[in-house]
């Protein structure tokens, strides 16, 4: 279970006193690289699945995520991006 590579000349993530700081991700299929058919609820799936790949490799969780950002092109899909977005955060969240 490995993340996509990087699309690009860029580390994936990077531990720093004991914190894990993973780089912005896009909805990238495994083998190509390619960002994934689909609307904001199959792509905003996938950028979870592979930040989840990524923090495993650092022996980590998306239990353990502090802070996130996210850029959203349209702010017309941000309903459907959060519905997908918290049911993969079991502890309580703020949003603003």
């Amino acid at each position: 279970m490995k993340p996509p590579k990087p699309g690009g000349a860029y580390n994936q993530a990077v531990e720093f006193n004991g914190l894990i700081f993973v780089s912005g991700q896009l909805a990238r299929d495994k083998d190509g690289g390619e960002i994934i058919e689909g609307d904001i609820t199959a792509q905003t799936k996938k950028v979870i699945q592979n930040i989840e790949k990524i923090l495993k490799v650092a022996d980590s969780s998306l239990d353990n995520i502090l802070m996130s950002f996210v850029f959203l092109r349209e702010k017309r899909l941000f309903d459907k991006f959060n519905e997908e977005y918290k049911k993969n955060f079991k502890r309580n969240y703020q949003q603003e």
